[in-house]
Order: C-alpha cells, then sequence, then structure tokens
C-alpha cells in the first residue's frame, strides 16, 4: 500500500480518495478550456472531485485523529 502522507507528488487517475478527507492536499489538474495553464488548488482532501479527471497531487498537511487515553485509578 502506498503511503500518499510522505510529501511528494503522486499521479492520481480516479477512484476512491486515496488519503484522509480532513488532510490538506494541493492538486494539480488540468483545465477544460484549451490553451489554458493547468488549475492548482490546496484544500481539504474531502474538497475535491478524485473521480472527475486525472490529476497530480501531495499531502500538504496529513490529518491525524486524536488519540483517546484511559487512566484507571488504583483501589
Amino acid at each position: 500500500m502506498t503511503d500518499y502522507n510522505d510529501g511528494n507528488w503522486h499521479i492520481w487517475n480516479g477512484g476512491e480518495c486515496p488519503v484522509h478527507p480532513k488532510s490538506e492536499v494541493r492538486m494539480i489538474w488540468p483545465s477544460p478550456e484549451e490553451n489554458r495553464s493547468p488549475l492548482d488548488s490546496t484544500q481539504n482532501a474531502d474538497d475535491f472531485s478524485w473521480n472527475d479527471v486525472p490529476c497530480v497531487f501531495r499531502v500538504v498537511k496529513e490529518y491525524r485523529e486524536a488519540r483517546e487515553w484511559w487512566i484507571a485509578g488504583r483501589n
């Protein structure tokens, strides 16, 4: 399994979002208009449509779930 949270650029050809939806991702994808620069945006992963067009992306800031800790007292 590929670790997409390594900060490197990855090619994506479509499918389900490969990272946590709350991770901050920078994505570059082709413009729908001819002779236009590629579109470039940085947002949370769930703000992008991962199925529509091929793109390149990298994780800017990985989202990590908060840990829960339980402390049991001794009686």
